[in-house]
Formats: structure tokens, C-alpha cells, sequence
């Protein structure tokens, strides 16, 4: 049993977005019936107030509806510090007088610290780590000083041997924090071992890039227990995009990961006693990765030939899935020892992607197969292949026309259902109860398939949105 507290929260935004879609889907159809005063009241105040919400968040008709901002807790802080690369050296870390490396604060400052920083950072092309810890609820957390942007150009690894806990990296809303590896040769952009880690509104980005290496990382885990990579953009390595090796209770969520080489996300615990257990990975925008080493836009494995070396328990939901070089979705095991299990891919929309939407190869018989349902798995190269395809246990996915409102990537309607859709009011209820925009499911009658629930469905008599969901329950 798995249980995930707050999976897609719906934050203020969300329900910004979420009305948003209500108005630009419109109601297509018989409309919404109305069956008494107090519904048509609600109706009209909804209305008014979805046309103030495209006054104040205009819709952007030019691409994509990216993912919903997760709102996250920091603390208040005890002090503040700033860095500034272009400052002088000998500073103290105040306003006046910043420093200006990042590793000049590592264990000069407290739990609870809120660390500011500006300019383009450069250093040796080794990992750099940082090795302060915060505490739960005082975590440290750095952001960007100012309207200024955060450049790092070194590899930066947090926490080693049990240090580097309780840290928050946030870039903002413009994530303005970004991690840049195009000159790098050493193979992570950024590397974790801590525990409570949280990159949260950055950019990771081009490790490799310039090196004409097809390896690297942009973001790599390779340890530590509550790993949380939250709102940001993972771009533009020749070889992996988020790879996390190790690690108990990892969430990648509402994030976009695009444009890598290799895998967009892979999990592979290839060395002998490493583990991954425990993950969700959901509302992301995966696509149009693995084009230099063909490669899938995530990958769930165990190449390794140890015993003692595992994945288990992933949740893959509400995620948009298009254009891999290889499969949407992969999941296998290299051999008898391998172990790969507790994988359930629930509500994705998998699409256009070249070789199969999902691939499954089974080799543990001991180990649990995939469970794969409500899912859009439509325009790829297969529907469902591999070596032993057989070895999943599929529900309720849809594999022939989706009616989407568009197919075209520079329109905000990309991958959404229509009314008429198949996928509408079709799905099971397998405890996911928002969808990639955060509105709740269901949306109408029953669950829809996919990534989306449809909006403003004919024969409602009632359109006020549940309230907001606090928890993911899976069995």
C-alpha cells in the first residue's frame, strides 16, 4: 500500500488555471443544464468570475498549458546572508559586504538561514559540496537576490555522509536559479545525497552540452530520503535529465523535462545494495527526449546483476508524455535478479512518441507486474510492446482517437479532451483525485482518461468544484 499525502494541492493558481479552463473550453454541446435558481445563480457568478480571472491572467494562446505552481512551506528566516560573484573577496556575507562564492556560506550559517544570490558563478570542474545542514522546519534555503539571475557553472552536490540535510533551493517564479553545465566534462550539474532536499523552481540544463560527450546528468540522486524536485525546467543534456539511483521517497512533480539526449527521467539502481523506493513522478510536461542515444522519456529499470539492488513502489500520474525517440513509458528488468516492482502508471496522456507508448519488459517473475490504467496511449509507433509485453496488468486504457481539442503544441488547448471524447467519463477510480491542471476528479459523471478531466460537461446540474483534495490514497 502506498500513501502520498497532498498530491497535487490545489493553490490559488490552480484554481486560476483551472477556471481558465473553463473558459476556454467553453461549453461545447447541449451546455450546462440548469434545473433551479440557487444552480442558475452559480452558473452566472462562475461565469462573471472566470471573465474577471482572463483579465487579470490573460490565456496564453502561443503554447502549451505548462504545469500548475505547487505552493511549498519555508521557513521564516532566522538571518539572511548574501552572495554576490562579482563582489570582492572578504566579505562577511552581509548586505554591504556579501561573498562571493556560494561555498563561503557552507557552515558559516545557521538552520533557518535564507542565503541570496546573484551572478554567474564559475569554479573547478569537480563536484563542490555543500555539506551544512538546516532542520525540519528551518530548513536553509537559498533564492535569488533580488530581480538579479543565479548562474552556476560548477557542479554542485548537496550533502555527503549524512550532512547536507533540510536544504531548499527556489528560484522563483522566473526561476532564477539555474545550473548550467554546457562546459562541464564532470557529469552531474547537481547531485544530492541529503535528506529533505528540495530543488523547487529552478533550471537545470545542458550538462554536457559543449563537451560532445553522450553522458551526464542535469540532476542526479544518488541517496538520501525525501528528495523533492518541484516546478522547475530539466533541459538540454545529451544523456539524462533527472536519473535518480538511490533514494527513498522521491517526488517529481509539475515539472518540465524536455530536450534531453538520453532519458528524460531514469531510474536505475544499477550498483550493488542501491535501492529507489517510494516515487511519485506526476503532472510533469516529459517530451521530445532520448533523440541523440535513443532513449525514452522515462525509464523505470534495474540493470544491475545484484541481488540486494531494487525499485519499488513508483506512481507515474497525470503527466503529458509526447514525442520520445523511443517510448513514452519503459519499464524492465535486465535479468533473473534484477527486481523492478510496485510500478502503477495511472492517468497519463502518452502520445506521439516513435517506438511504443509504453514498453514492458518483464524478466523477475517474484516481483510485482506494472499496473497500467486510465491512460491515453494514442499516435505512438505501438500501443503497448516489448519482450514480454504480456507481463502488466492492464485497465481501462484508451488506444484509438482521443478527440483532443488540439494536437498542436503552440495552442494552450494541446492534449486536452473534448466533450465527444471517448475518454470522458470512462476512466476507473484508482485514487488520483486532480489531474495535470489541478482540477478535481471527477469532473461530472465519473472519472475521464488521461492526463485531463474534462471541463463544462453537458448535463451537469451542479458546476461548483469540489473542494480542494488533501490526499492520494493507493492501494
Amino acid at each position: 500500500m502506498y500513501t502520498e499525502d497532498d498530491l497535487l494541492p490545489l493553490s490559488a493558481l490552480q484554481h486560476i488555471i483551472f477556471c481558465r479552463r473553463q473558459c476556454a473550453l467553453g461549453s461545447q454541446g447541449d451546455g450546462v443544464k440548469i434545473q433551479d435558481n440557487d444552480s442558475m445563480i452559480k452558473s452566472i457568478a462562475k461565469a462573471l468570475f472566470c471573465i474577471a480571472m482572463l483579465f487579470v491572467f490573460p490565456l496564453t494562446l502561443n503554447a502549451f498549458v505548462e504545469p500548475p505552481t505547487i505552493e511549498i512551506i519555508k521557513p521564516v528566516p532566522t538571518a539572511t546572508y548574501y552572495i554576490d560573484a562579482a563582489a570582492g573577496d572578504g566579505g562577511d556575507g552581509s548586505l554591504f559586504a556579501p561573498w562571493n562564492d556560494i561555498m563561503d556560506a557552507n557552515n558559516k550559517v545557521q538552520p533557518g538561514a535564507l542565503i541570496k544570490i546573484r551572478g554567474t558563478f564559475t569554479g573547478p570542474d569537480s563536484i563542490q559540496t555543500w555539506s551544512q545542514s538546516g532542520m525540519a522546519g528551518n530548513e536553509i534555503v537559498f533564492e535569488p537576490w533580488g530581480d538579479a539571475v543565479a548562474v552556476i557553472e560548477f557542479p554542485l552536490g548537496i550533502g555527503w555522509n549524512g550532512s547536507g540535510n533540510n536544504i531548499i533551493i527556489d528560484g522563483g517564479p522566473d526561476k532564477k536559479i539555474i545550473f548550467d553545465g554546457h562546459a562541464l566534462v564532470n557529469k552531474y550539474n547537481l547531485q544530492t545525497y541529503g535528506n529533505n532536499v528540495t530543488f523547487y523552481r529552478i533550471k537545470s540544463v545542458n550538462n554536457h552540452k559543449d563537451a560532445g560527450l553522450t553522458t551526464g546528468t542535469n540532476i542526479s540522486i544518488t541517496g538520501g530520503d525525501g528528495i523533492r524536485i518541484i516546478n522547475s525546467e530539466v533541459s538540454g543534456c545529451p544523456s539524462v535529465g533527472i536519473y535518480p539511483q538511490r533514494g527513498v521517497n522521491i517526488e517529481i512533480r509539475n515539472n518540465i523535462i524536455r530536450d534531453n539526449g538520453g532519458t528524460g527521467i531514469q531510474f536505475n539502481p544499477h550498483f550493488e545494495d542501491l535501492a529507489v523506493e517510494n516515487v511519485v513522478v506526476s503532472g510533469n510536461a516529459i517530451y521530445n527526449n532520448g533523440a541523440i542515444t535513443d532513449r525514452s522519456n522515462i525509464i523505470v529499470t534495474n540493470t544491475g546483476i545484484y541481488d540486494t539492488t531494487y525499485v519499488n513502489n513508483v506512481v507515474i500520474a497525470n503527466n503529458l508524455i509526447w514525442g520520445s525517440a523511443v517510448a513514452g513509458i519503459a519499464v524492465g528488468e535486465r535479468n533473473l535478479l534484477s527486481k523492478v516492482g510496485g510500478v502503477k502508471i495511472y492517468n497519463n496522456t502518452i502520445y506521439a512518441n516513435t517506438i511504443s507508448g509504453i514498453w514492458i519488459n518483464k524478466n523477475n517473475e517474484s516481483y510485482s507486474n506494472p499496473i497500467i490504467a486510465n491512460n491515453i496511449i494514442y499516435a505512438n509507433g505501438s500501443d503497448l510492446t516489448g519482450g514480454n509485453g504480456e507481463d502488466c496488468v492492464e485497465n481501462n486504457n484508451l488506444t484509438i482517437d482521443p478527440l483532443f481539442l488540439s494536437a498542436d503544441l503552440a495552442d494552450n488547448n494541446f492534449l486536452m479532451i473534448t466533450e465527444s471524447s471517448p475518454a470522458k467519463d470512462s476512466g476507473l477510480d484508482v485514487g488520483i483525485i486532480t489531474d495535470y491542471s489541478g482540477s478535481p476528479r471527477p469532473w461530472g459523471i465519473d472519472y475521464d482518461i488521461g492526463a485531463y478531466e474534462y471541463i463544462n460537461q453537458a448535463g451537469q446540474t451542479d458546476t461548483t468544484a469540489p473542494g480542494a483534495p488533501n490526499s492520494l490514497h493507493i492501494e
